[in-house]
Formats: structure tokens, C-alpha cells, sequence
């Protein structure tokens, strides 16, 4: 498995080295400008989204691509994992082409959310999803329908361009801006029956780990930008990483990576951990917002990458849903009010 993790690795960072620094500098600037389709198309060679995440040596080596490609482009990483989540939710139903979903959201509390009548021998889906991630780039989408209470029991395979699906023009979000992201509308959109499944979480929750790697990339990152950056600028006669306050915010940093690096490993073992997906995803954040700081001004300048791993990080914490609304999923039932007398 070492063998061919690193395999993968060295295939993802000479795919970026190979890419022209100016097309992986552009992938930040969308939606002022279109994803280069080399860097669409090299992600395409590379098959990452193809991979097996039913087992946990796949869920490594998923992650372990991710990792790589995040330490270039945590918004490309994300692109990459949004097809390969919509590919794993979708399973044998899968057309052709690249998927997308709303990564953004925790499915089961996706709102709003299209509703669904029968027709025929299918569906009829009218309404909207917000923040589609992959959706402008997409050949087919994953609506999560109407089921029993919050959960949806069912999802539905749409072709992105069929007539009547309407993909807005592309959002301009805090972080992530390489994931082309948009609202999309469905008019009246007939689905057959046999493009209609079954919602599987367990699915879902496979990728809890691969979310942790792109934050893994980030954190590690920033924290290794800082680092250098202070032991070179002296302030006071010395040099900033001797100054306490900054020492204890680069060993936050340090210690953040070293707990995302952790959860990859937890979560590909066993993804059941929600609360390690979101402690990872809010220490990344931390650490790339004191690898700002560290940086001072320079911090909020492109030059060094600071500020676009902060902004990638807080969009990373929405990734497989928001933790106000994962954590209110893993508190216990709520006890049945005793009826009076």
C-alpha cells in the first residue's frame, strides 16, 4: 500500500508541475475566469475520482491524492472529491461523465430541496439546490428527493443539461473558487425509475477522511509557509520565531496538521467519528488564519498563499455539511414530554 501511495503522489505532484504555473494561478480567479480545460483534463488522467472508497486501502489512496493535489489547489482537491463522491452515491447507476452534488450541504438536512411527484414510470422534480459544487462542469446531478422527515430516502440521477434544468452562472464563493459552484433549477424535470436510488449514508460517510486530507494539505502548508517566513523576518532586533506569541501560534498550527494528518487515518479506518470530520476541519481553519497572522501584512497578499489556504480552509468546514448541523445530528433523541396528569 506504502508503494502505491506514493506512486500516487508523485503521479499528482508532477501532473502540477507539469501544468503551467499561470493555469493553476487562474483557478483562484474564477469565476472572473473559466478553469483552464488542461487542468480539467490532466485531473481527468489522473482517475482519482475513480477509485474504490468501499474499502480502506481506497480510502488512503483517495486521500492520499487529494493530500497532493491540496498542497497546490485545495479548490481542484475539492473538485476531484465531489466527483468521486457523486460516482460512489450514485454506485452502478452512474451514466457516463462527471458527477455533482451539494457537497456543501450534510444531505440528509440538504435544504431547500426539489420535491418530487410520481409520472408514469418515474419522477417529476420541480424547485432548486443551492451551492451545487462540480455543478457548471458537470455532465449529470445527484438531487437529494423528498423522504420521511429530514432524511432523503432517495436521490435522483439528472443529466445537467437536459431540458428544464437551469445551472446559474457561476457563484463567487469565500474559498474553493477553483470548484466551479452554482445554484441550479429544476422545471418540471422527468426522471425514469431506474435513475431513482436509494440514499446510502454509509456512502456518504466514506469520504469523511478525504475531507480531512485536503485540510491536512492546508494546515501542514500553512503552517510550514510561516515557519520559513519567521525565522527570516527580524523584528526587534531578532527573529519573530523567537518572540513567544508567535512561537505559540506556529505550535498551534503544527499541532492542527498533526491532528487533520491523525483523523485521515482514523476516518479511513472507520468514518463513524463525525466529531473527529469537524474538529479537523475547525483546527485547519485556525491554523491558517494564525498563519496569516504570523505573516502580518504579507499574510493578506497572494504572494505567499496565505490567504487563499485561510479562505479555502473556512470553505473546507462546509464540506459533507456544516458543524452546527452535524453537531446537532450526533446529539442524543430528545426525550418525549410526559403528558400532564
Amino acid at each position: 500500500m506504502r508503494e502505491e501511495v506514493a506512486l500516487l503522489r508523485t503521479s499528482v505532484e508532477r501532473m502540477c508541475a507539469q501544468i503551467a504555473p499561470a493555469h493553476l494561478d487562474d483557478v483562484d480567479d474564477h469565476p472572473d475566469t473559466d478553469v483552464p480545460r488542461a487542468v480539467l483534463s490532466a485531473l481527468e488522467e489522473l482517475g482519482l475520482e475513480s477509485i474504490d472508497t468501499a474499502t480502506e486501502d481506497g480510502r488512503r489512496l483517495l486521500s492520499a491524492g487529494l493530500d497532493a493535489l491540496a498542497e497546490r489547489s485545495a479548490a481542484l482537491a475539492t473538485l476531484v472529491l465531489v466527483r468521486a463522491g457523486a460516482r460512489a452515491l450514485a454506485g452502478e447507476a452512474a451514466p457516463e461523465g462527471h458527477g455533482a452534488f451539494p457537497i456543501y450541504a450534510d444531505l440528509p438536512e440538504c435544504t431547500p430541496r426539489p420535491t418530487v411527484e410520481a409520472r408514469g414510470d418515474g419522477v417529476c422534480i420541480e424547485g432548486h439546490l443551492e451551492m451545487v459544487a462540480g455543478a457548471p462542469v458537470a455532465d449529470w446531478l445527484l438531487v437529494p428527493l423528498d423522504g420521511h422527515g429530514a432524511t432523503p430516502s432517495r436521490l435522483a440521477i439528472s443529466a445537467a443539461r437536459a431540458g428544464g434544468v437551469h445551472r446559474g452562472p457561476p457563484l463567487l464563493t469565500l474559498g474553493m473558487r477553483g470548484c466551479p459552484t452554482s445554484d441550479v433549477v429544476f422545471h418540471g424535470i422527468e426522471v425514469q425509475a431506474s435513475s431513482v436510488i436509494a440514499f446510502r449514508e454509509e456512502v456518504m460517510a466514506r469520504f469523511r477522511g478525504p475531507v480531512c486530507a485536503i485540510t491536512a494539505a492546508l494546515a501542514r502548508s500553512s503552517f510550514e509557509t510561516a515557519f520559513a517566513y519567521a525565522q527570516e523576518r527580524v523584528q526587534g532586533g531578532r527573529p519573530i520565531v523567537e518572540h513567544g506569541e508567535v512561537r505559540r501560534m506556529l505550535a498551534d498550527a503544527q499541532s492542527a496538521a498533526s491532528l487533520c494528518a491523525q483523523a485521515v487515518r482514523a476516518l479511513c479506518a472507520d468514518p463513524a467519528d463525525v466529531g473527529l470530520l469537524i474538529r479537523a476541519r475547525e483546527a485547519a481553519a485556525q491554523a491558517t488564519s494564525d498563519g496569516v497572522q504570523v505573516l502580518g501584512g504579507y499574510g493578506y497578499m497572494e504572494d505567499y498563499g496565505q490567504e487563499r489556504r485561510m479562505r479555502d480552509a473556512r470553505q473546507a468546514c462546509m464540506l459533507l455539511g456544516r458543524g452546527e448541523v452535524l453537531r446537532q445530528r450526533m446529539l442524543p433523541p430528545a426525550a418525549t414530554a410526559m403528558e400532564p396528569g
